[in-house]
C-alpha cells in the first residue's frame, strides 16, 4: 500500500512538473528533500542486512533498497546518488542498515567497506560524561575530549536548538544510537556533529507534534529525558509523562530523584540525606519546574511520550522491588506503596 502510494505520487509530480512550472518545481524539490529523503521508520532499531554484488548498478541497488523498504522511494535514492556523483562510490559488500536511517545517511554506508570501522552503541539513558568514558574504554577519543566538544565545539546553527539557553551544554541533544566509526579517523567533533545531525533528523518530522503540545523543544527534550530515566518499559513512558506534566502545571515538586543523581554525579550509589538536599536547579525534591535542561540523552519511545502524555488520575509512581511500577492518587496511597512494594 506504501509503495504504490508513493509510486502514485512521483506520477503526478512528473506530470505536474512538466506542467505547472517553477512553482510547482519549487514545491515538489521541497517535498523531495523534506518527505522522500526521510527515514522509512524512525522510530526502528531493527538491523537489515544488504549486500552489494560486483557489477550492479545505481538504479539496481536503488530497486533492491525499496523492495527491502529500507527507503521511501527508489526515484528518490537513484536521484540522490546522481545528484551528489556517489553512483560511482558504491561499493560492493555486505552492510547492516536500519529503516532509521535516512536516504543520505544509507547512500554514505554503501560508499565504503565497513571493514575498517567498529561499531558503536550509545545506549539509551547515558549522560554526556558516561559517554565520554565509553567512547576512552573503546580507545575511540581521548578522555574528556568528547564531552569538552560538547561543550566548546562550534557547531552550525540548528532551528532545532533555538530554544536552548546559551549556556547549556549538548546534553540530551546528542542522539543515542549505532554509529559506525573509523578509529584511525576518528576525533571529537566528528562524533558529535553527526549524533547532533541525527537528533535533528529524528526530531524533523515531530516539530508540529511539539508545537501543538505548548511547550518548547527544550522543554520537551528535558522531559523526554527525565522519562527514559524514570521508565523501565515503554508502556510506563506515556503516564509517567502524563503523572509529570500534571504535577509541572499544577505547581508541584517534580521529585524526580535521576535529576539528583544528576547533579551530584551518583547513578548506582544510594542517595543520602545531604544528597537530596543539594542546592541545585536540577534538584526537583527541593525547587519546582524542569531542571535546567536533560539529565541524559533518551530513546525515540521517550520523547514521544514526552510529547503524548497519557492522562490519568495518578499524581504519584515507584517501582517495587519486583521491578514492577505502581501508581498512586495521593501521598497516603504512595505511602502505602512504599512500604508494601519497597
Amino acid at each position: 500500500m506504501r509503495k504504490t502510494k508513493w509510486k502514485t505520487l512521483l506520477l503526478l509530480i512528473s506530470a505536474f512538473l512538466f506542467i505547472g512550472g517553477a512553482a510547482t518545481y519549487t514545491y515538489f524539490g521541497n517535498l523531495y528533500e523534506n518527505h522522500l529523503l526521510t527515514p522509512v521508520d524512525s522510530g526502528s532499531s531493527a538491523r537489515i542486512n544488504f549486500s552489494i554484488e560486483k557489477g550492479e548498478t545505481g538504479a539496481d541497488i536503488s530497486k533492491r533498497l525499496e523492495q527491502l523498504e529500507l527507503i521511501v522511494s527508489e526515484w528518490a535514492f537513484y536521484k540522490y546518488i546522481k545528484e551528489e556523483n556517489i553512483a560511482p562510490q558504491l561499493e560492493a559488500g555486505k552492510y547492516v542498515l536500519k529503516k532509521s536511517y535516512t536516504i543520505p545517511e544509507i547512500a554514505q554506508f554503501l560508499t565504503k567497506s565497513r571493514s575498517d570501522e567498529v561499531v558503536l552503541t550509545i545506549r539509551e539513558g547515558l549522560t554526556l560524561g558516561q559517554v565520554d568514558a565509553y567512547l576512552s574504554e573503546k580507545k575511540i577519543l581521548p578522555a574528556g575530549s568528547f564531552e569538552q566538544c560538547a561543550k566548546d565545539c562550534p557547531f552550525e546553527p540548528s532551528r532545532f536548538l533555538d530554544s536552548k539557553p546559551n549556556n547549556q551544554s549538548l546534553e540530551g541533544y546528542l542522539f543515542a544510537d549505532t554509529y559506525f566509526i573509523d578509529p584511525e579517523t576518528a576525533n571529537a567533533q566528528q562524533l558529535v556533529e553527526r549524533m547532533l545531525n541525527n537528533f535533528n533528523q529524528k526530531i524533523s518530522g515531530l516539530i508540529s507534534d511539539i508545537a501543538k503540545s505548548g511547550y518548547s523543544i527544550h522543554q520537551i527534550v528535558t522531559m523526554a529525558s527525565l522519562i527514559e530515566k524514570e521508565s523501565r518499559k515503554n508502556s510506563e513512558k506515556n503516564i509517567i509523562s502524563g503523572i509529570l506534566w500534571k504535577r509541572l502545571k499544577e505547581g508541584m515538586p517534580l521529585g524526580v530523584d535521576a535529576t539528583v543523581r544528576y547533579a551530584v554525579d551518583k547513578w548506582t550509589e544510594p542517595l543520602t540525606i545531604t544528597d537530596l538536599e543539594i542546592d541545585s536547579k536540577y534538584n526537583t525534591r527541593r525547587f519546582k519546574g524542569l531542571p535546567p535542561g536533560p539529565i541524559s540523552n533518551f530513546s525515540l519511545s521517550s520523547l514521544k511520550a514526552a510529547i503524548n502524555p497519557e492522562e490519568s488520575e495518578y499524581y504519584f509512581y515507584l517501582h517495587g522491588n519486583d521491578g514492577q511500577i505502581r501508581y498512586g492518587r495521593t501521598n497516603e496511597e504512595h505511602n502505602v506503596n512504599k512500604k508494601k512494594y519497597l
